[in-house]
């Protein structure tokens, strides 16, 4: 990297100025400029080391001293665990995705979808009951019934493999590529605020008080880090925010390996949740909380009634395909007018969503650590060099820059101010 081999250059320079500084100090050392040459280059060698020490420690064991080195690949773990904390409880936290939610209607997107397709997948599955409604059967009465019969045989009513069929469907038309772009879209723009920043910021503040608490020794490290302004929480928190940027952009192109792994989770998802008894367990007692709690006797009453209204003066009917999807479209449109029903349907995509967050939640925290366990220990000491080498190496340049400017300093107060001043008064309090 550049700034790598800027650092190393001028810590190289650094100490060819030192051996410099000591050949003139040999022998024009009782020189002002020439002691004050030494200090300077003294200093800023002293410092340029100390840094370098420092940030090699972060991914490999530098002089190979085994003692607080090598941090990252050492607590991998801790690291992969951290970043899951932060994804799952930070940035995609329940509360953040509730309130995305609340702010997003479902239901026309429902409405949207339908549209789309034309609403032919309905003509099967609505076939029985708009022939039996239109006999002018009293719709109320035929309305209990059916609501009745399917309470009654909802224990034969399988959803799974349904779902499993839409999963393969939605794999096969890539409809998940559309939804994972969308995702992004939203993560992105909640990013780009101001206030992801403080989230950041809040979170690397916490995470570093874990760190000075588990040890005195790491306690030590970033007090000496901080009073030389080697690691500023600030940049820390801009810098972590712009990379998550980055990475955002970068899950943006279709064949980056998280987006594969998704796609290859989904598939198994597709091909193994019929066989999985948890999962049919889950999306049964789902079906029948569902069947239990919603008003199936008026959603059917106006749907019949729709259906015997459109019927009304017509003596003959066409081929049962045509009637069925004019009679789909009827009341398709009727739906699509009728606020309350769709405010109806609203409440219960919510409340479906919201359990998921609640149960499955964890999910996010899941997939995150197993795109970050895949990762060797040399896999993740370049995702993170790639990403904040450059931001490390600056930390090795200053650190050689902030050491000649100490060592300045203090050369002119000791010889300039405390040993023709202060020494003097302190030796008369002993004389």
């Amino acid at each position: 990297m550049r700034r790598q081999r800027m650092a190393n250059n001028i810590l190289i320079g650094v100490f060819l100025l030192f051996i410099m500084a000591i050949v003139y100090w040999h022998y024009q050392g009782t020189t002002f400029a020439g002691r004050l040459f030494l200090a300077v280059t003294e200093a800023a060698l002293v410092g340029g080391i100390a840094d370098w020490f420092a940030v090699t420690a972060l991914f490999r064991k530098p002089l190979g001293i085994p003692w607080y080195t090598a941090i990252l690949p050492r607590n991998r773990d801790r690291v992969v665990e951290a970043l899951v904390f932060a994804v799952q409880q930070e940035l995609l936290s329940k509360n953040f995705i509730r309130q995305r939610l609340e702010n997003v209607r479902l239901s026309h997107f429902f409405i949207e979808w339908i549209d789309g397709h034309k609403a032919a997948w309905l003509d099967d599955a609505l076939t029985p009951l708009l022939e039996f409604a239109a006999g002018r059967l009293d719709s109320d009465q035929a309305a209990s019934q059916v609501a009745k019969v399917l309470r009654a045989h909802s224990d034969q009513l399988h959803l799974t493999p349904a779902i499993s069929r839409f999963v393969r469907w939605m794999l096969a038309q890539k409809k998940d590529e559309v939804v994972f772009d969308m995702l992004l879209d939203q993560l992105l723009q909640t990013m780009q605020k101001p206030a992801a920043t403080s989230t950041v910021w809040h979170f690397l503040r916490r995470y570093t008080m874990w760190e000075r608490r588990s040890s005195p020794w790491r306690m030590l490290v970033f007090s000496g880090l901080e009073a030389f302004d080697a690691f500023n929480l600030n940049d820390a928190a801009k810098a972590l925010h712009q990379e998550l940027l980055t990475i955002l952009i970068e899950l943006k192109q279709p064949e980056h390996r998280l987006r594969r792994w998704l796609h290859s989770r989904l598939t198994d998802i597709g091909q193994e949740l019929e066989q999985n008894p948890a999962w049919v367990q889950a999306v049964e007692e789902w079906k029948s909380n569902l069947i239990g709690q919603a008003k199936l006797e008026e959603a059917f009453v106006e749907v019949l009634q729709a259906v015997m209204m459109s019927l009304q003066g017509k003596e003959e009917q066409s081929t049962i395909g045509t009637w069925l999807r004019q009679q789909t479209d009827t009341y398709w449109q009727l739906f699509k007018t009728n606020k309350a029903l769709q405010d109806w349907i609203e409440s219960y995509l919510q409340e479906i969503l919201q359990h998921v967050i609640e149960t499955e939640h964890a999910l996010i925290g899941d997939v995150v650590r197993d795109a970050l366990v895949i990762l060797t220990k040399e896999e993740m000491n370049q995702f993170v060099e790639e990403r904040a080498g450059d931001d490390l190496q600056w930390i090795r340049i200053n650190g050689s820059v902030v050491g000649a400017l100490v060592g300045f300093i203090l050369f002119i107060w000791t010889q300039l101010v405390y040993m023709p001043f202060i020494v003097p008064i302190i030796r008369s309090w002993f004389m």
